[in-house]
């Protein structure tokens, strides 16, 4: 996004203001992320897709990543699992040493299956803080790049995570909506001014 995401961060706000204004609740996000809002924009020939809430929702954001944490346990890596297994539990793989394998096991050979059993083993609590302290909301809540955006909106403070990018079809565009009318009357101009000249 980088260069283009001044233009981006605007289109965002214009979307945020517009749902503020009309007080739709008919665009909360499901599955894991509860309590987000959801949203889009038409930016260079794509649609981007984002999710958004509010700097005073902070547990909209730690509750959605629990949520998500305790549906995918299994698909952590082995060492963040050990590093959070609650202590009686720590001591006896750490007294067969080979907990680290016991773990890569189970997942290897039940796959999801085994996630239940896993976060019965786990201190959920503590996974969350260092899922957030090592790799961010970002990480979990942006499906696009992994960022985490903040934007000012209508008085308030707004996290912003994008979730797709989408090429929209038959369509070519190379720059916002108000450059290309902008452009067309120029070009309206240039040849009003040539059509004058011929004459």
């Amino acid at each position: 996004m980088s260069e283009d995401f001044e233009r981006m961060e605007e289109l965002m706000i214009e979307k945020i203001v517009e749902w503020m204004d009309s007080d739709d609740e008919s665009v909360y996000d499901e599955g894991y992320y509860k309590g987000f809002l959801l949203s889009s924009f038409i930016y260079n020939g794509y649609k981007y897709s984002f999710r958004f809430c509010s700097e005073d929702e902070e547990d909209v954001r730690s509750d959605a990543l629990e949520e998500y944490i305790r549906e995918n346990l299994w698909s952590f890596t082995p060492e963040f699992i050990n590093r959070h297994l609650v202590l009686d539990v720590a001591n006896i793989f750490n007294r067969e040493g080979n907990y680290l394998n016991i773990i890569k096991c189970l997942q290897e050979h039940l796959d999801w299956n085994c996630n239940d059993f896993l976060v019965r083993l786990t201190s959920i609590d503590d996974a969350v803080e260092d899922a957030i302290n090592s790799d961010g909301y970002g990480h979990f809540f942006n499906e696009y790049d992994g960022s985490e955006y903040y934007v000012s909106a209508g008085g308030a403070n707004y996290y912003v995570y994008l979730t797709n990018k989408e090429k929209i079809n038959n369509i070519e565009v190379h720059q916002d909506d108000d450059e290309d009318d902008e452009e067309e009357e120029e070009e309206e101009e240039e040849n009003d001014e040539d059509d004058n000249d011929a004459r």
